[in-house]
């Protein structure tokens, strides 16, 4: 948050999950995921955004999804 504090990725933004098989992308021989979105940065910074999708959303992810 501007002043410093910190809130879940979910107050501050709406999640939607869709599988697309139109495509898979690899590099190096790994699959890879994209993530899209708008920030509104009077709310919250990219960096912070980035930081707490790589805290929390991506364990999740990997411990989800096959290798």
């Amino acid at each position: 948050m501007p002043d410093g504090s910190q809130v879940p990725l979910s107050t501050v933004a709406e999640l939607n999950y869709q599988r697309n098989f139109v495509r898979i992308q690899r590099i190096d021989g790994i699959r890879t995921l994209s993530v899209f979105g708008d920030v509104v940065q009077s709310q919250v910074s990219i960096g912070d955004v980035l930081v707490q999708l790589k805290a929390d959303v991506v364990p999740s992810w990997k411990r989800n999804s096959p290798v």
